[in-house]
């Protein structure tokens, strides 16, 4: 049973943090100079990459806050053995990108998000040389879709924010 709970933390991990990169690049692609694209909200969506990531590290904050609430913190125990604890740990010191200074950083919010696509390098790898069934890379890569969508929903409403603020 102690499998099962370290693929659910794994499959939270990749839902949330795993398409950060994809999105990352396709908002650069979108705002280089693209010669249909002359919109300046779009040109915009750079600055705002880091501030989207800071919210999407809220929401998986927000969900194992809410997980372990309540369940009392003296009877509940972690396991330091397991790695996807200390990647936990990775996920949540992404609540930086909220600091003045290091939320126009959209490089470091990139570098963050690195370990989490590393998981399902790592089982792509595992496939390939037949340690897990293909069951395991579908959900993966259904859950890759869920954190493409995550990932441009927060961008979107980051986006919407600022936007909608800086008109004032």
């Amino acid at each position: 049973m102690h499998d099962l709970f370290d693929y659910i933390e794994k499959l939270e991990l990749v839902a949330f943090f795993s398409a950060y990169p994809v999105v990352y690049f396709i908002v650069f692609y979108i705002s280089s100079d693209i010669k249909w694209i002359h919109s300046p909200h779009i040109k915009k969506l750079p600055v705002y990459l880091p501030r989207a990531y800071a919210l999407t590290v809220t929401l998986y904050c927000a969900m194992k806050i809410n997980e372990y609430l309540p369940i009392h913190i003296s009877t509940f125990s972690f396991d330091r053995t397991s790695l996807y604890f200390y990647l936990k740990g990775w996920a949540f010191s992404g609540l930086i990108f909220w600091l003045p200074g290091i939320n126009t950083k959209g490089k470091w919010a990139l570098i963050h998000s690195i370990p989490f696509i590393v998981l399902i390098a790592f089982d792509f790898f595992n496939y390939y040389n037949h340690e897990i069934k293909i069951e395991t890379v579908h959900n993966e890569m259904q859950l890759y879709f869920v954190s493409v969508l995550i990932n441009l929903v927060t961008l979107s409403m980051v986006a919407l924010y600022f936007g909608i603020r800086n008109k004032r």
